[in-house]
C-alpha cells in the first residue's frame, strides 16, 4: 500500500484532498464529455468521489493509480 494511501485509509484529511486533487480534473473532463452539462458534470463528479471513498478506508486500494483507474471506470458508469 503507497503511503498516500496509506494515510487516507488511516483518516488523513489532507491525503484524501491530494488523491481529489489529483484526480478531479480528469473526473470532470470525463463526465463533462459523457453529460455535455457543467451542472451535471459537476455533481456527477461529487457523487463519483464521495462513492470512492468507502474503498479507500475498507483497505481495498492500493495504490494511487487503483484509485485513478476507480473514479474513472466510476465516471464513465456513473
Amino acid at each position: 500500500m503507497t503511503a498516500l494511501i496509506k494515510k487516507a485509509k488511516n483518516g488523513n484529511k489532507e491525503a484524501f484532498i491530494t488523491l481529489y486533487e489529483n484526480n478531479k480534473q480528469n473526473v470532470f473532463y470525463l463526465c463533462y464529455l459523457l453529460l455535455c452539462d457543467l451542472k451535471a458534470a459537476d455533481s456527477a463528479c461529487t457523487q463519483v468521489f464521495k462513492s470512492s471513498w468507502q474503498f479507500i478506508t475498507d483497505g481495498k486500494i492500493e495504490s494511487e493509480s487503483y484509485f485513478k483507474d476507480l473514479v474513472i471506470k466510476k465516471a464513465v458508469y456513473h
